[in-house]
Order: C-alpha cells, then structure tokens, then sequence
C-alpha cells in the first residue's frame, strides 16, 4: 500500500500550484527544478530527504551504467526499479506490505510474521524526533490525524533510517493506513 514509485503519496508546491507525485516525479521536478517546496517535509528532516533522493538516485544510475539525468519520472521509476529487480511488485518502494516476510520501504522483512514483539507507534513524528531534541524544542507524538498523510510517515522513516543511529531498533510502526 502507498508504492512510492507510483502512487502519488509525496506533496510538493511546484510553480503556482500544489501537486501530488511519485517518487519518481520528485526527481523529475526536481530535475527541471519545479519544486518550491515540499509540502509536508519538517525542518529537521530536510538533510535525510535530501541524502536519500541523491544517494538512491546515484545508486540507481550506477545500476544502469549511466549518468545521464532524465528530467521523466518513466525513466526514474525504470531506473528505481532496477535496484529492486527481485521484487516485481515493487514491496521496497511501498510504505506498508501485506506480506510481512517482504521488505517495506526502509523497512526490514519480519520473519517472524508477527508484530507483535515490536513497538507500536501510530504517529510519524514518534519515530523521527532526535535524539538531541528532548521533547523540548520538538514535541514527541503531536501530529494531528489530519497531519499524518502518507509522506509524513515516508520522511519520518528516512529521518529515522539516516539520523537516528543508536535507536533505529526499538521501533514497530504502525501507520494508520496498515489497519
């Protein structure tokens, strides 16, 4: 549920509008540098995003053998996709898998299939605060449901996964779109 590569689950201002894209028609905008904002990125989580979007786009094009940048989200979803080949239906891009022996995005396969033994956290800014925040500057577990859209769950996860370090571990999520 929400593939990343093409659901449009990512809230950008692009030009004179608001907009809805895909993982690959981030880069593509960002590519013909349309993206004046992303909409629902928090200040902390500015360097993750941005350290995922040039290393999984590096890495993409090393698979490829090219350095050829494309401003077509097409050609960025082909090139994605190469890194995860194993995985047709796109499990790796997608934030919530059905099938909990398969990887989500970010996310590890539970072999386990079962969450029980895991943390629960329902809200994404229970899983990105830093470390050094305290809860005193940023406060832990305040999003409104109105706040919790699919990429606000996607830049916890990269915040978590790039930023967090020591206590990546101690996290189940469970997002509201999982049941």
């Amino acid at each position: 549920m929400h593939n990343t590569l093409t659901d449009p689950v990512i809230r950008i201002v692009a030009a004179d509008r608001d907009e809805h894209v895909t993982l690959p028609g981030l880069y593509a905008a960002l590519m013909t540098d349309q993206v004046r904002s992303v909409t629902a990125l928090r200040p902390h989580q500015r360097h993750a995003l941005h350290a995922f979007l040039v290393q999984v786009g590096a890495l993409a094009l090393l698979a490829a053998d090219t350095t050829t940048l494309t401003d077509s989200g097409d050609v960025w979803r082909d090139l994605l996709r190469g890194l995860t080949r194993e995985f047709p239906s796109d499990e790796p891009w997608t934030l919530v898998v059905g099938d909990l022996s398969k990887p989500a995005l970010l996310q590890p396969p539970v072999p386990e299939a079962t969450l029980d033994a895991l943390k629960i956290e329902t809200t994404p800014d229970s899983i990105d605060m830093l470390a050094t925040a305290r809860n005193h500057e940023l406060k832990v577990a305040r999003m409104s449901s109105a706040e919790m859209e699919p990429d606000s769950w996607l830049y916890a996860l990269l915040t978590l996964q790039t930023c967090e370090g020591w206590g990546v571990f101690r996290h189940g999520i469970r997002t509201p779109f999982s049941g």
